[in-house]
């Protein structure tokens, strides 16, 4: 039983869905594919405005809206919070790299939270879409064949099948606060890892030397935008209590370390890119806020392209 969870999050609510991609050709998924999508993905969502034809003004920027949920008209707002990433995230599983032939499905988990699950007719418009431009670089084509929703106990449920309408998706609702529950008691609480590289830059330098300490802030930062900005939620603690928390939590273990994952090319030369990746653990479980915050966010992935599958990450048991 967890007795020391923000009050706020009685309002929050979230949506866990299963897209799934059934390949048109034979192709080969790679790891450092399922992290690239953002392209695709925003090249998709014109393309499914200039499908729709002529719609209403007040339309017609609906799928940018997607990606950018833009700023608060708030000026206090602006200040606390900072930028709201889109209010989906995508959490590939990197055990689903492999090669698939033709007529095999990839199955795609997606969050989506508050206010952005009204939207999920039209993201999966733009998912169709992306589906007839291919995967990268206009190979791996595949449709969008089915979607499944999860209810509150962790069972999935059919919510679409290819040739329904989008407009009547209605996916089960999770409670934040219930899910807590159910985690806390699932939990040691004791340990977290890395599952694809998180992306932290710190004063315009990326966080090679990663503690808990240094890590803790862009959690805090991370949920909080997105709960104000999707939820209409403002966690009901003191930032400062928990930054302190988080910094002086026992280390047993310390594995967290800077990997690169890819080398980006350009006129200029190569460029190195990578994330924070590996895991820690504690030498004691995380109080009730911490472990809240924490398992929030590993619902939302962490630091930058955190939408499109960049740090994906797990509290575990050591």
């Amino acid at each position: 039983m967890l007795y020391d969870l923000p009050a706020g999050l009685r309002n929050v609510e979230f949506a866990r869905l299963y897209f799934h991609l059934e390949f048109q050709e034979s192709f080969e998924i790679t790891s450092w594919m399922l992290l690239r999508l953002r392209r695709g993905l925003r090249q998709a969502s014109r393309a499914a405005l200039a499908a729709c034809g002529s719609v209403p003004p007040a339309d017609s920027t609906r799928f940018e809206r997607l990606f950018d949920p833009g700023l608060s008209t708030d000026p206090v707002s602006l200040k606390r919070f900072q930028r709201p990433g889109p209010s989906f995230v995508l959490q590939p599983s990197i055990e689903s790299v492999e090669n698939y032939e033709a007529g095999e499905r990839f199955i795609l988990p997606i969050n989506l939270f508050g206010k952005g699950i009204q939207g999920i007719g039209d993201f999966a418009t733009v998912f169709q879409v992306f589906g007839g431009n291919g995967l990268n670089l206009g190979e791996g084509k595949f449709e969008l064949v089915a979607i499944e929703g999860e209810d509150p106990s962790g069972n999935r449920q059919p919510v679409w099948k290819e040739g329904d309408p989008f407009d009547g998706i209605a996916p089960p609702l999770i409670d934040a606060r219930w899910w807590l529950e159910r985690r806390g008691d699932e939990n040691s609480r004791d340990g977290m890892k890395f599952l694809t590289p998180a992306r932290l830059i710190s004063r315009g330098k990326p966080l090679f030397r990663p503690s808990f300490g240094k890590i803790f802030p862009f959690v805090l930062r991370r949920v909080s935008s997105m709960l104000h900005a999707h939820c209409n939620v403002e966690l009901d603690l003191e930032p400062q209590v928990v930054l302190k928390q988080a910094e002086a939590m026992p280390v047993n273990d310390n594995r967290l370390r800077w990997v690169d994952w890819r080398v980006l090319e350009s006129e200029e030369g190569s460029l190195d890119l990578g994330g924070v990746g590996g895991s820690i653990h504690f030498a004691a479980a995380l109080p009730d806020q911490l472990f809240a915050i924490l398992e929030l966010a590993s619902l939302m992935n962490l630091g930058k392209a955190a939408a499109f599958g960049s740090g994906i990450f797990r509290l575990e048991s050591a």
